[in-house]
C-alpha cells in the first residue's frame, strides 16, 4: 500500500506539473498575440482619437472585442478619465464592468474572469513630427479564455493519469500481493507466538521451498531466536551474581551513612560560622557584577581603591594598571587634557554630593568619553571621611544623537529659509514665533523683528480676520490640518493673495502652536481675473455675432417677402415663400444662440416649435386644422446638426402643409428627436395624410424639397428612410 500511495501522489504531482504548464503556455500564447494588437490597431486608434471620429473608434473597439482572446477593451485619457469601453473591463473603483449592459459583475463571475490587462501609449505624430500623448488604450483577456483553449488538453492528461494509476493498482492487487500475501501472513502469526518465556520451542517458517528473499528473511529471524535465547540464559547468570554483590554492598553503605551524617553535622556548624563573615562581600561583588553604569570608589587620599568591570572595559585598563592611581588619570573638567591638577579633582569629589554633572573620563589611549557624573561621600559612624562613590553614565551615544538632531535642526532651518514658500509659526496666543525670508520678502517686511511678537492679524485683511480667528481656533482645538486661499495685507498696505496650509504643532500631547506654508498667488490672482475679462469680452462679442447674423438673414427675409408683392405667378410665390422659410430657419438657430447661455447648444424643442408657428402662419393654415405633437426628449444639437435638421424639419413640414391634406381635411404631424444607447441620433417626421405615391423615388426626383432634404442627410453623415405604410414617415438617422 506504500509504494501504491508513493506512486499516486507522484502522479499527482506530475499531472499538476502538466496542467500548470499547459496553463501557462498557453497564457503566454495569449499575451504574445495580445501584444502584436498595436500593429494593427493602433494606428487606427490613434488617428481617430486625434480626429475625434468617434464612430470609426467604436468600429475598431468592436474589431479588437471580436478577437478570441479578448475580453474587453478601453480608451483612457492622460488623466485616466475613460473615453470609450466595450466588453468586460475593470473601471476606475476596481469592480469587474460588462460595458454592454452596464453590469458589475458578481464576486463568482469575477473569479472565473480574473481579468489581466495590458496597457499600450497613444502618442500621435503629427505632419510637423511634433508627438503629443493622447492616452492609452488596454486590453483585458481573462481566466476563463485561457481555460477554454486549454480544457480538452487538461482532461487528456486527467484521463491518462487515472488509466495509469488503475493499471499499477491492478498490477499490485493481483500479482504482487498474490505472491507475498500467504507467506507474509504466515510470518506475522509466527511472530505473534515469539516470547521471552518459550523462545526455545518456538520456529519462523514461511514454507518456501526456494532459497529466495523470503527463505533469507526466515533465517535471520530463526537465528535472531536463538541469540536471544542464549543471552537469557547469561543475564539469568549476571542477575544471581549481582544479587549477591548488592547485598554485601548495602551493608557497607548503611555504615559508611552513619558516619557521614556525624561529618555533614560538624560541617554545616563550621559553615554557618564562615557565611556570618562572607555574606556581605559576595552581596557586594554581585551590585559590581551586574550594574550597567561605571562605578569607582576613591580613597581619602584620592587613591582607587575599587573600580567594576563596565569601567575597565570602556577605558580600557586591567585592574592591576588603574588600582592605587591617582583618580586625576581618569576624571577631568571639560577644556582639561590628562589631568595635572589631581587636588582640584579631589576637592571637588569631596562636595557631600553631586548629580548628573557633565564630565570627561579619559581612557588608557586619551579617547574623551563624555559621561554624566555623580558622586557621593562615604562617612563612618564618628562622620569620619571613608571615601567617595563615584557613579557615571556613559554619554558618547547620546551626544551624538544630540548632534545629529543640531544639524538635522540646521538643514531644516536652511530649507525652511530658502524655500520659495513663505514658513510662519504662531504660538497659542496667535503671536508669530518664527517666519522665513520668503514670507517676509510676500509681506514687504525687510526685518523679521518687525513681526516676530505681532498678533497674525497684523498681516489679515479687516475682512477676512473673523474667518482667520475661526480656522485658527479649530486648528488649535481639533489637532487637524486646513488648506484654503486668502487675502493679505503687505506693509505697505497693498493687498496680495496666497494659498494657505496649516496644521496644528502638538508634542507630547500638548499643543503648541500652528504652522504653516503660503504660496503667492497675487501675479496668477491677477491673470485670472483678466482671463475672466477677456471670456467675458469674447462672449459678448459672440453675442453681437449670432444677433448681426439673425438680423441680416431677417433683413434678407423682409427682402423676398416685399419682392413677393410684385410677383404675379402662383408658383413664382410659393417660391419665393420656400425660400423665406428656409432663410428664417437659419436665422431662428442664430436668434436661439443669442439668448441661450451656451454658444454650442440650442435647445431643439423651443426651436422646432418657432419653427412650425412660422410655417403655419405662412401656409394660412387654420389653427385646429393640423394638431402638431413634439417629443425631442429635452435634446441640445450643436449649430453643425441644428441648422441642417431645421431645414430638414423646415421642408418636411412644408410638404405636408402644400400637399398631404388636401381640400383643408384635418391632419396630425408627429416630430420626434430621439438618441439610442450608441450616441446615434433618430428624427422622425410622421404625418397620417395621403402619402407619397409608389412611384416617386425621393433619392432621384428632381424637386429642390427632397433634394435638399436627401443633400442635408448627407451632410449629417445619415441615412434617410421611407415608410408609406401609414400616411408618410421620414427618419433621418445621424452620429
Amino acid at each position: 500500500m506504500a509504494i501504491f500511495g508513493l506512486y499516486f501522489i507522484v502522479t499527482v504531482i506530475v499531472t499538476v506539473i502538466q496542467l500548470t504548464a499547459e496553463y501557462y503556455h498557453e497564457k503566454d500564447a495569449i499575451i504574445k498575440e495580445i501584444q502584436i494588437l498595436p500593429e494593427t490597431f493602433g494606428k487606427g486608434i490613434d488617428d481617430s482619437l486625434w480626429h475625434f471620429n468617434y464612430e470609426l473608434l467604436k468600429a475598431i473597439l468592436v474589431g479588437i472585442n471580436k478577437i478570441p482572446v479578448v475580453s474587453g477593451v478601453k480608451i483612457v485619457d492622460p488623466k485616466e478619465e475613460e473615453i470609450m469601453s466595450i466588453g468586460t473591463i475593470i473601471d476606475k473603483t476596481g469592480n469587474y464592468v460588462f460595458v454592454d449592459d452596464k453590469r458589475i459583475l458578481s464576486e463568482t463571475e469575477k473569479l472565473l474572469a480574473n481579468l489581466y490587462e495590458y496597457s499600450f501609449p497613444l502618442v500621435h505624430t503629427d505632419e510637423d513630427g511634433d508627438r503629443y500623448e493622447i492616452g492609452k488604450w488596454i486590453v483585458y483577456s481573462s481566466q476563463r479564455i485561457i481555460i477554454e483553449r486549454i480544457k480538452y488538453g487538461f482532461i487528456l492528461i486527467l484521463v491518462n493519469s487515472v488509466i495509469k494509476t488503475m493499471a499499477l493498482w491492478f498490477i499490485f492487487l493481483f500479482i504482487i500481493r498474490k505472491m507475498l500475501g500467504k507467506p507474509l501472513e504466515q510470518l506475522k502469526t509466527d511472530i505473534h507466538k515469539v516470547h521471552l518465556d518459550n523462545l526455545e520451542n518456538v520456529k519462523i517458517s514461511v514454507y518456501s521451498k526456494k532459497h529466495n528473499e523470503l527463505k533469507i528473511i526466515e533465517n535471520a529471524f530463526n537465528h535472531m531466536i536463538f541469540n536471544l535465547y542464549q543471552s537469557r540464559q547469561e543475564i539469568n547468570k549476571i542477575n544471581m551474581n549481582l544479587e549477591a554483590l548488592v547485598t554485601k554492598r548495602t551493608d557497607e553503605l548503611r555504615k559508611t551513612n552513619e558516619q557521614l551524617k556525624i561529618e555533614i553535622k560538624d560541617r554545616e556548624q563550621a559553615e554557618e560560622v564562615l557565611l556570618q563573615t562572607t555574606v556581605s562581600k559576595d552581596y557586594l561583588n554581585n551590585i559590581l557584577k551586574t550594574m550597567l553604569d561605571t562605578l569607582i570608589v576613591v580613597n581619602p587620599d584620592g587613591t582607587i581603591s575599587l573600580i567594576n568591570h563596565v569601567t575597565l572595559n570602556l577605558l580600557g585598563y586591567e585592574k592591576d594598571e588603574i588600582i592605587g592611581k591617582s583618580i586625576g588619570t581618569i576624571i577631568k573638567e571639560e577644556g582639561e587634557q590628562k589631568s595635572s591638577n589631581d587636588n582640584g579633582i579631589i576637592k571637588l569629589l569631596k562636595k557631600d554630593y553631586i548629580e548628573g554633572v557633565d564630565r570627561i573620563y579619559l581612557s588608557k589611549n586619551g579617547k574623551k568619553i563624555p559621561m554624566l557624573f555623580s558622586s557621593s561621600v562615604m562617612r563612618g559612624e564618628e562622620d569620619e571621611f571613608l571615601g567617595i562613590v563615584c557613579v557615571a553614565h556613559n554619554m558618547t551615544k547620546r551626544k551624538l544623537i544630540e548632534k545629529a538632531l543640531k544639524e538635522s535642526e540646521k538643514r531644516f532651518r536652511n530649507i525652511i529659509q530658502n524655500t520659495k514658500a513663505g514658513y510662519f509659526l504662531i504660538d497659542r496666543q496667535g503671536r508669530y514665533q518664527d517666519v522665513n525670508n520668503a514670507w517676509l520678502k510676500m509681506h514687504g517686511y525687510s526685518d523679521v523683528n518687525e513681526v516676530i511678537g505681532q498678533h497674525f492679524s497684523l498681516t489679515q485683511v479687516e475682512t477676512d480676520i473673523e474667518q482667520a480667528q475661526t480656522i485658527v481656533k479649530d486648528l488649535f482645538e481639533f489637532d487637524s490640518n486646513f488648506t484654503g486661499e486668502f487675502s493679505r495685507c503687505n506693509k505697505d498696505g497693498s493687498i496680495g493673495y496666497h494659498s494657505f496650509s496649516a496644521n496644528s504643532v502638538v508634542k507630547e500631547d500638548k499643543m503648541l502652536g500652528i504652522e504653516g506654508f503660503i504660496i503667492d498667488r497675487t501675479k496668477q490672482k491677477a491673470s485670472e481675473e483678466q482671463v475672466k475679462a477677456s471670456l467675458v469680452e469674447k462672449e459678448v462679442l459672440i453675442k453681437e455675432i449670432h444677433h448681426r447674423v439673425k438680423n441680416n438673414l431677417a433683413m434678407v427675409s423682409t427682402f423676398l417677402q416685399l419682392q413677393t408683392f410684385k410677383v404675379k405667378h402662383a408658383q413664382d410665390l410659393q417660391l419665393f415663400n420656400e425660400a423665406r422659410a428656409r432663410i428664417y430657419t437659419m436665422a431662428l438657430i442664430h436668434e436661439k444662440l443669442y439668448h441661450s447661455r451656451s454658444f454650442s447648444n440650442i435647445a431643439f424643442e423651443g426651436f422646432i416649435r418657432d419653427l412650425i408657428y412660422f410655417l403655419i402662419s405662412s401656409y394660412e393654415m387654420q389653427p385646429n386644422q393640423i394638431e402638431i405633437n413634439l417629443k425631442t426628449n429635452d435634446i441640445s444639437l450643436d449649430i453643425n446638426r441644428a441648422i441642417p435638421c431645421g431645414l430638414i424639419v423646415n421642408e418636411l413640414v412644408s410638404n405636408v402643409f402644400k400637399h398631404a391634406y388636401p381640400e383643408k381635411i384635418s391632419g396630425e404631424i408627429a416630430i420626434c428627436l430621439d438618441r439610442d444607447i450608441n450616441g446615434t441620433f433618430m428624427l422622425s417626421v410622421i404625418d397620417n395624410g395621403v402619402g407619397i405615391p409608389e412611384n416617386i423615388n425621393i433619392q432621384k426626383t428632381e424637386t429642390l424639397g427632397i433634394s435638399l432634404i436627401v443633400g442635408l442627410t448627407k451632410q449629417l453623415k445619415g441615412n434617410l428612410e421611407l415608410d408609406r405604410s401609414q400616411g408618410t414617415k421620414f427618419t433621418i438617422k445621424f452620429p
